[in-house]
């Protein structure tokens, strides 16, 4: 997404997207209205139940391309780690994958995690804090539309419907 906005092809980026210093070189973002953390997923009656990273030590984790949880799989690895680490290009196919038997776990964005372990056979073994923060991305230096964003966020931030909305799609 963040070359589409380079390139023009798109104005605007919404889609759980972390804002990090690598990307804030490349696009602008809004003020932040979301938090989260990565997760591990393991199917339910799965014995292996890590309950940190290290603990993914000698297993295949699947995680979404582009994302932070593969950022952080690709780090432990390079810190000698012995992570297989297998890629999607959605967090379904990675889940999907899990149900099967494929994979041992699946690396993924809290609260993602919970509308995924409420449509399969998977739980959270735990969750890695990491106090990510999502933003809406442009196209650097597009001032008129992220004032436009960023006056909106904070009016949907501050209302009850946001509140509404969490409860209902998120518990």
């Amino acid at each position: 997404m963040v070359e589409a906005l380079e390139q023009g092809v798109i104005d605007v980026a919404i889609s759980g997207i972390t804002i990090t210093e690598d990307k804030a070189k490349r696009v602008d973002f809004s003020i932040p209205y979301w938090e989260a953390d990565q997760a591990i997923l393991v199917v339910k009656e799965s014995s292996f139940k890590p309950r940190s990273l290290a603990d993914l030590e000698g297993k295949a984790v699947g995680v979404q391309i582009g994302t932070t949880a593969e950022a952080l799989l690709d780090k432990l690895k390079a810190n000698g780690t012995n992570v297989e680490i297998k890629r999607y290009t959605s967090y379904t196919l990675a889940v999907q994958d899990l149900v099967n038997g494929r994979i041992d776990a699946v690396l993924i964005d809290s609260p993602v995690d919970n509308t995924l372990a409420s449509k399969y056979n998977v739980e959270v073994s735990s969750i890695i804090p990491t106090g990510e923060k999502y933003g809406i991305a442009v196209k650097k230096g597009n001032t008129e539309l992220l004032d436009k964003i960023n006056k909106v966020l904070r009016e949907i931030l501050n209302s009850d419907e946001w509140q509404k909305i969490i409860s209902k799609y998120l518990g």
